[in-house]
């Protein structure tokens, strides 16, 4: 299941005629055609999205205790429509496309704004199927074994006033420690429910707040490093479509 994810993500940060060799590359024929069945259509692209807020985040992971290549995001909030968009921040063929979730509708929509392109579909299948439930199941019953504690200790990050929490996962061997902020208006948990980032953001949940830092331990070693950057709430981004070449899974 983390590889039909993956390809999902890999939807967001390539170019749409490039797609389908580099998703097969990490599913296999028989992968593609499971996510490609599916998925559905019936999404739309809508005239216009705004984004009244965004930030940017930084994601660096380990393997084997070595850091691997950071990724580099900027991450569009819309709460009140209920949606939430994530484009690449580094320079590549990546870094034109602008990947946008409706959390209510399972729809996923592709705008490349070079290009002048959109591609849209809808997950709504693939949430509501065995699989996503069953990991959902288990992301619910990862984060009741999560115990957290405030230590104490205070920081500011980019501004905002941070205090320390570090969560313990005995089922996972797991240990997290995180600097979480109030002062932030954003409800990025709840924008990107049911999507593949939120995982980065599912262990704040038992505190509260915005995670602004973390570095993320599993069986003593480092898995994962992450830490919010350059937060406007006040971005009022707006994108219209208009002119935009559609297409449709």
């Amino acid at each position: 299941m983390k590889k039909i994810l993956l390809a999902l993500g890999l939807f967001a940060t390539l170019n749409v005629n490039a797609q389908d060799k580099q998703v097969k590359d990490i599913m296999g024929d028989e992968g593609m055609q499971q996510l490609l069945a599916m998925m559905g259509g019936g999404a739309e692209v809508e005239p216009v999205y705004t984004f009244p807020a965004t930030l940017n985040m930084v994601v660096q992971g380990y393997k084997n205790g070595k850091p691997q290549s950071p990724t580099n995001l900027a991450i569009y909030i819309n709460n009140d429509k209920g949606y939430f968009g994530t484009k690449p921040l580094d320079k590549d063929e990546a870094s034109d496309m602008l990947m946008i979730f409706k959390a209510e509708t399972g729809d996923v929509v592709m705008l490349n704004e070079k290009e002048k392109t959109a591609f849209a579909m809808n997950t709504s299948t693939i949430m509501q199927s065995d699989m996503i439930k069953g990991i959902a199941e288990d992301s619910k019953k990862d984060a009741a074994d999560v115990k957290c504690n405030k230590t104490g200790k205070t920081k500011t990050i980019n501004g905002y006033p941070c205090e320390q929490y570090v969560c313990e996962n005995a089922a996972k061997q797991g240990r997290y420690e995180m600097w979480v902020t109030n002062k932030i208006k954003i409800d990025l948990l709840n924008s990107m429910k049911d999507n593949p980032f939120a995982i980065y953001f599912s262990k704040v949940e038992n505190v509260g707040g915005m995670l602004m830092q973390g570095d993320f331990y599993e069986k003593g070693e480092q898995v994962a490093h992450i830490e919010v950057k350059n937060v406007n709430e006040k971005a009022n981004i707006s994108i219209k479509t208009a002119g935009f070449k559609k297409s449709m899974h």
